[in-house]
């Protein structure tokens, strides 16, 4: 035994229990301290400045109240919160702790009417459809998208990004009262700039291999980035409720600049073969969005970064 004075905190990522050969090696761990330590603790990971969709209530509803059972005392998490997509997880999370006891969907029920009142319901189905594009069984990897865009795009299924943006608009839609509005309002911000870097991201690398006019699929992805940079600006940047650790200053900067100098390479990839190329370089030469990711091309880091990220996208 270690000494009476002496805590012990083990680091888990408990967001890659989709792999359940990671959740039992993590339990045997766990074991194996709890019978050599007199104080036990976990360290964990709801954060790590994710963009898409890293929600996992079912994770936590079955970690929580398994931890007491192998003499763990603490637990500490660190999160940077991408609030629209975590808030439901960290409420669980902090009324678990204090009761393990307690049923965890009763608890996000709760969550969910006094949060989102009169829609309540729609709102439980729209985190319902995020956390199930997390949860699809795959391997699991230590720290996944720490600090790297392209990994997160990677992990969000294209269905349940689009059925999660459908939702969020059903909810607004069905919101009377300004509270409410307000509320999914905030959280459609956020899933928002989700959708649109993801969504963006895809239909450019489409241009590879679809066919038809270039310039009108073009013209339709300056659109989608000139709104997503505009979301990101607007929406998350400025807003002090999104830590400054992951989504605002450098770090979130150099994120965005990747996404538009990957997409840039992509685009000049796609102009390159098609037919109609003379029109698509006019179509750009006076864009301003087209510019901004000309010059992301070149911002410090992100040259590194598209070198890394085409062969993950099969862009070589």
């Amino acid at each position: 035994k270690l000494l009476p004075n002496v805590v012990v905190y083990l680091t888990q990522d408990s967001s890659q229990y989709h792999d359940a050969a990671y959740e039992k090696r993590d339990h045997e761990l766990l074991e194996v301290w709890s019978k050599v330590a007199h104080h036990l603790a976990v360290y964990c990971y709801y954060g790590l400045g994710w963009f898409p969709p890293r929600v996992y209530t079912e994770y936590s509803a079955r970690t929580i109240p398994y931890l007491p059972t192998v003499s763990v005392k603490g637990f500490y998490c660190e999160t940077y919160p991408y609030w629209a997509h975590t808030g439901p997880q960290l409420w669980l999370a902090s009324r678990l702790l204090w009761d393990t006891s307690v049923d965890a969907k009763a608890l996000l029920d709760e969550y969910y009417e006094r949060m989102f009142g009169e829609v309540a319901a729609e709102m439980k189905e729209f985190y319902r459809i995020i956390e199930s594009g997390w949860t699809t069984p795959r391997e699991g990897k230590w720290f996944q998208g720490l600090d790297w865009l392209a990994e997160q795009l990677q992990q969000l299924p294209a269905d349940a990004r689009d059925a999660a943006w459908k939702q969020i608009n059903v909810a607004l839609a069905s919101a009377q009262t300004d509270v409410t509005r307000a509320r999914v309002t905030y959280v459609l911000n956020g899933n928002k700039l989700s959708y649109l870097l993801s969504k963006s991201f895809e239909e450019a690398h489409a241009l590879l291999t679809e066919t038809g006019s270039l310039v009108s699929r073009l013209e339709h992805l300056l659109e989608r980035v000139g709104e997503a940079v505009h979301v990101y600006r607007t929406k998350i940047e400025t807003d002090k409720t999104y830590g400054h650790a992951y989504y605002q200053g450098e770090r979130g900067e150099v994120q965005i600049r990747w996404w538009m100098g990957h997409m840039a390479t992509v685009v000049e990839d796609a102009i390159a073969s098609a037919p109609d190329a003379p029109e698509a370089w006019e179509c750009l030469k006076s864009d301003t969005t087209w510019q901004l990711m000309l010059e992301s091309k070149e911002y410090p880091d992100v040259p590194r970064r598209i070198g890394e990220s085409r062969p993950m996208y099969g862009v070589e």
